[in-house]
């Protein structure tokens, strides 16, 4: 044990969900764009983090590179037979399509003597490792089995703790919900939990009741109780929600109380890896979720090459990178100038130009027969910017609103707190405040 809680991965054992909400995640899954791995909503987009791994999940994105080639059958055997002290002949039984069966794993390993020796404990902390791996952060389709590469990984224990799980989980994961959004596919991989905590996090209309159980020193994932999904609960009923769900009823920020800054590395713009798997990580679509103004975003990056297929088996992107570019994540920050803050009561801030640019690259809705319609922002999020321009003019800043739009805005604030009918004045030229005004 005391091995297994030097690993740093142990928490995922205590707030992994039993349960899993398949029709919600089946609705956020309909939304998800594999060029740009971001869900799409009237609103904008939104993405699961590197700066959402570490609190969700409590693994860390900060290390080594996690990155091991797949390895073929023979190699598979050679890899059992030297971290997990099997023999040949049980190795090459146990080995199918490059994994081992978490059965396998459990009836090997699950006991060991008193009298056991230093080796024999490290086999059986590693098969547990490769255990916890196969069915949290690296979940395939199957559901019975882990791939033997990550034992490549589990080598040297003491180095175990020193890897970014979180960003290979990201990628994983980012690479699941890929595939899974293409026509005609009933399964996902990926850890379900991580997915499932992000949407309570930033989505309050989804979540489930609060652990009473839970303590600060816990993961956040944790926060929330696991449950099956209700008999009413419908994809239909999801879609719709999320077709019209409004900025003003998502949080954005939710760390934005318990952390003083955003750490650097999430501001990492470009690849990650798992294993053989790279995906673009662009944090420049999603700043709202680091309490940024939100601005028109890059180009999604270009694959080396790429081949949709006709099964979701042979979907394939292939991006450049090499393990030098995560290491050097610092030479690959999304440049400060795009960092503006948000203001004070304006969390859905973005861009003037941004919404109207992103209703001409994005489907506003998913559901059929409904169409894209006019985006529409609440009242209260009109009201709320609406009073942010007007404390900006009194204040005396730089306005960034063309003249006409904010005297337009002024003049309905005053005439909402007034009563003011009619009496349209004159819209000047220079709306900028006098001495007597």
């Amino acid at each position: 044990m005391e091995k297994v809680r030097a690993s740093g991965l142990l928490p995922l054992a205590e707030i992994t969900y039993k349960y899993s909400n398949y029709v919600l995640v089946s609705a956020f899954v309909e939304r998800w764009h594999p060029e740009t791995n971001s869900f799409h909503f009237q609103f904008g987009e939104m993405s699961i983090t590197l700066d959402n791994v570490p609190y969700l999940i409590g693994v860390p994105v900060k290390g080594l590179a996690v990155h091991a080639e797949v390895h073929g059958k023979e190699d598979c055997v050679a890899l059992l037979r030297r971290w997990l002290g099997v023999t040949k002949r049980k190795a090459k039984a146990a080995v199918c399509c490059g994994g081992v069966t978490f059965d396998w794993l459990w009836n090997t390993f699950h006991e060991l003597e008193d009298d056991a020796t230093d080796y024999k404990v490290d086999y059986c902390v590693r098969a547990y490792l490769l255990y916890l791996l196969g069915t949290t952060l690296f979940v395939d389709k199957t559901g019975i089995r882990v791939n033997v590469s990550y034992l490549a990984l589990l080598s040297d224990l003491s180095l175990v703790s020193m890897y970014g799980w979180g960003v290979e989980a990201l990628g994983f994961l980012y690479r699941q919900l890929g595939r899974a959004s293409r026509c005609h596919v009933k399964g996902m991989g990926g850890y379900g939990t991580l997915l499932e905590a992000w949407i309570q996090e930033h989505f309050p209309m989804f979540q489930h009741a609060m652990n009473p159980n839970y303590t600060e020193d816990l993961p956040r994932a944790a926060h929330w109780q696991s449950r099956r999904e209700t008999k009413s609960a419908t994809t239909v009923r999801y879609r719709e929600m999320l077709d019209d769900v409004q900025a003003t009823q998502v949080m954005f920020d939710p760390y934005r109380e318990c952390r003083p800054v955003v750490a650097d590395i999430v501001f990492y713009t470009g690849c990650i890896c798992c294993m053989n798997v790279v995906e673009p990580y662009l944090p420049d679509r999603v700043l709202r979720q680091f309490g940024l103004m939100q601005f028109i975003p890059g180009p999604p990056l270009a694959p080396l090459r790429g081949s949709r297929g006709s099964t979701a088996a042979t979907y394939s992107v292939v991006y450049q990178y090499t393990d030098a570019l995560w290491q050097n994540w610092r030479d690959h920050l999304l440049h400060e100038d795009k960092r503006v803050p948000v203001r004070a009561g304006v969390p859905w801030e973005s861009h003037n130009d941004y919404l109207l640019w992103f209703r001409t690259v994005s489907h506003l809705r998913v559901s059929p027969n409904r169409g894209d319609g006019q985006f529409i922002q609440s009242a209260k999020e009109q009201n709320a910017a609406a009073l942010a321009v007007l404390d900006t003019f009194l204040g005396g800043r730089t306005i960034s609103t063309a003249a006409c739009d904010m005297w337009t805005t002024i003049l309905q604030v005053y005439k909402t707190l007034s009563g003011v009918e009619g009496g349209h004045p004159t819209t000047p030229t220079n709306p900028a405040p006098t001495s007597s005004s």
